[in-house]
């Protein structure tokens, strides 16, 4: 209770600050127009969009250039963000991208291809913009960002906002920077950034580009739309405005309270099958995972509306206890019958439980090898065996995730157990590909990749087939 308090005290800080900032802005004059004169007639190319303008730095003089007549146009807020090539073996968390932006311009600074990752090659013109306080810079999780920038490069970055901390001022819970475009965005516009087919075989998202090369138009796009939307989602806030006709989430999706139970289990079922664990650390998951509570709930209400779940699930008997007893009414010599005492909540959560069932990987793990062959597609003559893959994936995906942030997990592993092959970003991509076009995976709507329900389904039916004829057997 405690964190959730200084959390929202964190999120009511950072509003009241931001606030006084944003009445020191308002009525800055046009210097955004001048702004934008003053980088065409620097020689600055501009991207070719047809809205606002954006300019792509690539070397170190241009980028210091426009960052100066930036930096002296004296704005107050700039939208802030950074792209990261992902799977390049050198440097790996150092931002690839600098993403700065006023209401009317964008700069794209492609950092890494300008300072090879060497803090020494760091033009100082953008140490100092990103250095001074007075000059707000707002993003979605923009702390992060600024962590990698200094841990990376050796740069501070001050006067970091992170808006989804703002969100929480206003009761409203947002996973995503689409999430908050589409209650503070344009009201005739939406954060539409990507489009999945559904097919990993199709895969051609932003994990597998290089934010150092070339920037291609769907590039410039993403990376610009991103600063933008951060910048609009502030001002917007901080004016209290809201897209006209939104609705909540829950208003749109009701849930009554057993089906909400119901939906909550699914989800820890689905996931957790097998897994021994304290309350503590299965209240933790969901709090960051449950995808409903993501989208309806704030801290504190988040927490103890799981909480309560969580009891009422244990209540009903749907997870295995472990350990030696619970606290009773009873005493040693009372010949009465004894019942459970009521638990804390801090006396609940320290208690270990076993969602029923197996997980998907210790199934895969291990399946007879006759079985695991009915379950994975025909090997093609000359193609690579696809069982170790998927048993290793399997690990990975206990629930959906994005594949850049899986293909890192991959990846950081692979090198930490010297696993050949696993390190190499291109082949793990062939291989998701190869088991999206055999239906064994398949890409969400939301970019996240998982495990094809169907495929899981069959897997858990020719395991259970098995079990019962080893228990006939048996007996």
């Amino acid at each position: 209770m405690l964190k959730t308090k200084a959390f929202r005290c964190t999120a009511v800080a950072c509003h009241t600050f931001t606030q006084r900032a944003w009445h020191m802005s308002k009525g800055g004059g046009d210097y955004q127009s001048l702004l934008v004169q003053q980088l065409d007639y620097a020689g600055l190319v501009r991207a070719p969009l047809q809205n606002k303008p954006v300019y792509i730095l690539s070397d170190a003089d241009k980028a210091s250039n426009a960052v100066r007549i930036l930096y002296n146009a004296a704005p107050v807020v700039l939208g802030f963000d950074t792209e990261t090539t992902v799977g390049r073996k050198e440097h790996p968390q150092a931002p690839s991208l600098l993403q700065l932006a006023t209401s009317e311009a964008c700069l794209l600074i492609q950092l890494y291809r300008i300072s090879k990752g060497d803090p020494a090659l760091f033009p100082p013109p953008i140490s100092r913009l990103l250095g001074s306080p007075r000059i707000l810079k707002v993003g979605c999780n923009g702390s992060l960002d600024a962590l990698l920038l200094e841990t990376s490069y050796g740069v501070k970055t001050r006067g970091v906002i992170d808006i989804e901390m703002l969100a929480i001022v206003h009761g409203i819970p947002v996973q995503s920077l689409a999430d908050m475009y589409e209650v503070w965005g344009d009201d005739k516009d939406t954060l539409q950034k990507a489009h999945y087919s559904g097919k990993v075989g199709e895969l051609d998202g932003i994990f597998e580009w290089d934010w150092e090369g070339e920037m291609r138009r769907e590039m410039i796009e993403y990376a610009s739309k991103d600063a933008f939307a951060s910048l609009t989602i502030f001002q917007n806030m901080m004016n209290w405005k809201r897209k006209a006709g939104w609705v909540s989430y829950e208003k749109r999706r009701p849930m009554t309270k057993e089906e909400e139970l119901e939906d909550v289990w699914t989800f820890i079922s689905a996931n957790r099958k097998g897994q021994f664990q304290k309350m503590q650390t299965l209240l933790q998951w969901l709090r960051n995972s449950y995808p409903r509570y993501q989208k309806t709930k704030v801290e504190p209400d988040r927490t103890q509306a799981l909480i309560g779940n969580l009891r009422d699930l244990a209540a009903q008997g749907r997870f295995f206890f472990v350990g030696t007893s619970l606290p009773t009414n009873s005493t040693p010599s009372d010949s009465s019958e004894s019942r459970p005492l009521p638990l804390s909540d801090a006396e609940f959560l320290a208690q270990t439980y076993q969602v029923p069932g197996q997980t998907l990987h210790t199934l895969l793990s291990n399946m007879d090898p006759n079985i695991l062959r009915e379950v994975l597609p025909a090997q093609e003559a000359g193609a690579e065996d696809i069982a170790s893959f998927v048993i290793k994936l399997s690990r990975f995906l206990e629930h959906p995730m994005r594949v850049g942030s899986m293909v890192r997990q991959v990846m950081n592993e692979a090198v930490q157990q010297r696993m050949e092959k696993w390190d190499d970003k291109e082949w793990i991509i062939k291989m998701l590909k190869l088991l999206g076009g055999k239906g064994l995976v398949k890409m969400r709507v939301d970019g996240k990749v998982e495990f094809d329900e169907i495929w899981v389904e069959k897997v858990r039916t020719l395991a259970q087939i098995a079990q019962e004829k080893k228990m006939e057997e048996i007996g």
